[in-house]
């Protein structure tokens, strides 16, 4: 992992320098069950809630080690412990489940609670976390149709809108005005009928912020990812942004850093870009903004955090022998691959396919290597992969091919195991292997533009974008004047 990417690079990343880039479950339903707001899914007994798991159609869960780790901060968090490690608090088990973003019906609640005898232990608390079962759509086009089985001359491809406000605010599990409104922006309709099949387009993109530095702490360059799109027609617009970890990510508190959506403009037969809006709202982890209407034009989505989550290892860390080996010597003098580092760059590959398409596009490589080498892939080096290595489906890289690149340069006598180290370094990842100066994250955008295509296109140095944001709070704020004219506030 280092310097230009193509099989006859070997120049060395020792002295590289730092690149120099251009600034170029719905959260609505807060509080909400994941349920059809009816009675027919609220009010399952436990016999029933039993027969459903018994019938396979939703495999238990299985969690990994962090997770398992993560609930169980989680749920010592809530438990009373200076009586017995179990959480005897109903209040206390909603919070719970709320912190590992399990939102249930208030039923539902109720029902574990009075069968579990209002005491649960962490073994009860993961059995409920495996095989609490997701919502999927016919189940909720049962619950529709529920509403009006009695009405056999109903067109079943829609629902009369005033009719189905007057059943959600009077019936079941029911909701607020407030909330209906916010169910209402989803639909994407103020009266008439709402179509069944008709859903808000969502699409997810895979991001992350980095921290890196070469001399000193108080030196660290920060940088995030910004995500350019087209829409055709005014139209709603609802995006979140919520931080994930890894197993890679020994702390936990990555999972809760503070984080916020930017959206800029993208100005008309220029590279100059205007920032129209910040987040401001959030449920749990995730930051979301939501906006009734957004005009037709270019946009770019910049997810930000300026917490200090996020922060510069020391300097003893960063210069600290290595624990981990990235590369063996094998019989006849030759290198491998190690399997601590085939199993980081497999992490690797998976948090740079943005689209989750199982391929890195010539886009997405181009991000690995400029983080990794400070150099785009030219023309050059992208045929040179296509003619030692191939290339798959509309040109891109697959998973194999990928770790047959890295490969070539573990084998290679001219690179050193620094050499190996720097890119993983550029990554975020300390000499354990750990990574302690970046954090993932998943970016959803949800529209009614089915053809929307999200594009990850450059790095974004966020002092810059800080700069720029002070700059849009100081405009968006209005003056006061105190009596000392010198002073002023915003």
């Amino acid at each position: 992992m280092y310097s230009n990417r193509s099989i006859k690079s070997n120049t060395s990343l020792g002295g590289r320098t730092s690149p120099n880039f251009q600034i170029s479950k719905s959260d609505f339903l807060t509080n909400r069950s994941s349920s059809p707001p009816l009675s027919i899914s609220n009010s399952r007994s436990s016999l029933s809630r039993q027969q459903d798991r018994g019938k396979n159609e939703y495999p238990v869960k299985k969690f990994s080690d962090d997770d398992i780790k993560f609930h169980k901060v989680v749920f010592e968090r809530c438990a009373d412990l200076s009586i017995r490690p179990s959480i005897t608090n109903r209040e206390k088990f909603v919070q719970a489940l709320s912190y590992v973003g399990y939102d249930l019906s208030k039923t539902t609640i109720d029902q574990l609670w009075s069968d579990n005898h209002e005491n649960i232990t962490f073994k009860v608390f993961q059995r409920i976390l495996s095989e609490e079962k997701p919502i999927d759509e016919r189940t909720l086009e049962e619950a529709f149709e529920t509403l009006y089985n009695k009405d056999r001359k109903y067109d079943w491809s829609a629902i009369d809108f005033t009719r189905f406000r007057t059943d959600m605010l009077a019936k079941g599990d029911r909701l607020t005005e407030d909330e209906f409104q916010k169910l209402r922006f989803l639909l994407g309709t103020d009266d008439g009928k709402i179509d069944v099949k008709k859903n808000m387009h969502s699409l997810q993109m895979k991001g992350a912020f980095f921290c890196e530095y070469f001399d000193s702490p108080a030196d660290a360059l920060y940088f995030s990812i910004g995500y350019s799109f087209e829409i055709k027609k005014d139209t709603p617009i609802w995006i979140t942004l919520e931080p994930t970890i890894s197993r890679y990510h020994k702390n936990l508190s990555f999972k809760n850093i503070d984080v916020r959506i930017l959206l800029f403009e993208k100005v008309p037969r220029s590279t100059e870009r205007r920032l129209l809006y910040m987040s401001s709202e959030r449920s749990g982890n995730k930051s979301y903004l939501k906006l009734d209407t957004l005009s037709k034009g270019s946009y770019e989505i910049i997810p930000v955090t300026f917490g200090g989550v996020l922060r510069a290892r020391s300097k003893e860390m960063n210069e600290r022998t290595p624990i981990k080996t990235l590369r063996e010597i094998k019989r006849g003098n030759n290198f491998i691959m190690s399997k601590d580092y085939h199993d980081a760059l497999e992490y690797i590959f998976d948090l740079f396919d943005f689209d989750d398409n199982k391929q890195l596009d010539r886009n997405e490589y181009n991000l690995w290597t400029i983080r990794t080498a400070g150099e785009e892939i030219t023309d050059e080096d992208w045929s040179s992969i296509r003619e030692n290595v191939g290339l798959d489906i509309d040109e891109n890289v697959s998973k194999d091919k990928f770790l047959k690149l890295n490969n070539f340069e573990v084998q290679d006598e001219d690179t050193s195991e620094q050499d190996l180290w720097n890119g993983l370094k550029s990554l975020g990842f300390n000499y354990a292997l750990e990574l302690d100066m970046m954090c993932s994250f998943n970016l959803t955008v949800h529209i009614n533009q089915s053809d929307l295509h999200l594009k990850p296109t450059s790095y974004v140095e966020l002092a810059e974008i800080k700069k720029i944001l002070v700059k849009f709070l100081e405009n968006k704020g209005q003056k006061i004047k105190l009596n000392v004219s010198s002073v002023q506030c915003f």
